[in-house]
């Protein structure tokens, strides 16, 4: 789903240089797939935060799994793309350094670590606090939280001024998907169909909104696609509710792709550009028919995924790489 994000990103951005026709695709195709980033979140918090693990030992195995696959592809993307021109050996460590903490600017896809590093370290403080609280603790907190996602430059002074940031941010998602694993039941046809109505109405208001404010104003409009947004909010939890209830299986190939996932996510933008590079090169799709557009975004994004999975296996398969590598 990142990737197609990731492939369709240009043709959203680029609202008055794109055609209308191929930048409403676009736009459909990225409003499918926008709740990516919040259901990860949420998986996070069913996974981890029933866990009642020392401080110590959670931390320690979660950054080390995070920080140390992060720094080495960090360090591949900064000698890939950084313009050297004759600096010294003072200077690209400097520049190195000082775009590390800042947020590794030189690929877009990094912020997501720092958002998850930031998760992680308070995720500890939220678990002692989830694992005491009643359903309705959480219920409470979900519902403060739920209210931040409406509040924003243009209706702020529609609420009270009441401070609610300690509320607000991805933290939610990580309750919300601790609270649906554990509160919510497997499956009855009132859940199922709840989660359908969530599904239908994020989406639709994702896509639609997005079109309406952005034909309106002449220019892209990416107001909708805030993953702290209330859509894609209700989006993901449906989406989370549906694989839930009628997607729980665990099967192999889910396992190895699964194994694999942090090392492409990593990868994935600087295979995706060589993709884009060679398509575009020779000419492999003229995509300015909407089944061309359709077909080349579906392959680009396929090719992408594969290639990042093959390299990424691969390069887990080396003993002295693995720990750097996913």
């Amino acid at each position: 789903m990142v990737i197609i994000i990731h492939t369709v990103a240009d043709y959203i951005r680029f609202y008055n240089i794109t055609d209308l026709n191929l930048w409403q695709i676009s736009n459909f195709i990225n409003s499918m797939v926008r709740f990516c980033v919040p259901i990860f979140f949420m998986i996070s918090g069913a996974t981890l935060l029933g866990k009642d693990e020392d401080l110590i030992v959670f931390i320690s195995k979660r950054f080390k799994r995070i920080l140390l696959p992060f720094i080495f592809w960090v360090t591949i993307y900064f000698f890939i793309y950084l313009e050297f021109n004759l600096l010294s050996f003072i200077d690209i460590l400097k520049i190195f350094l000082v775009n590390l903490f800042r947020g590794a600017q030189y690929s877009y896809h990094f912020w997501f670590i720092y958002t998850l590093l930031g998760l992680y370290l308070f995720l500890p403080i939220l678990r002692k606090w989830i694992l005491n609280s009643s359903k309705y603790n959480v219920i409470y907190f979900i519902v403060i939280w739920g209210v931040t996602l409406l509040i924003n430059y243009k209706t702020q002074k529609y609420f009270p001024a009441i401070d609610l940031s300690y509320f607000s941010g991805s933290i939610g998602y990580l309750v919300l998907g601790y609270f649906i694993d554990k509160y919510v039941s497997n499956y009855n046809k009132y859940n199922l169909y709840t989660s359908m109505i969530f599904i239908l109405i994020g989406f639709m208001s994702t896509f639609f909104l997005s079109e309406f404010y952005s034909i309106k104003n002449n220019k892209f409009e990416d107001f909708f696609y805030d993953y702290l947004s209330p859509n894609i909010a209700l989006y993901s939890i449906g989406i989370f509710m549906l694989f839930k209830f009628k997607f729980n299986k665990v099967f192999k190939i889910g396992q190895f792709l699964d194994k694999n996932s942090y090392g492409i996510y990593l990868i994935h933008v600087f295979i995706l550009n060589i993709v884009e590079i060679v398509f575009k090169t020779f000419n492999i799709f003229i995509i300015d028919k909407p089944l061309y557009f359709i077909f080349y975004i579906i392959c680009v994004s396929f090719l992408t995924y594969s290639i990042s999975l093959l390299i990424i296996n691969t390069l887990s398969k080396i003993k002295i790489l693995k720990s750097f590598i996913t």
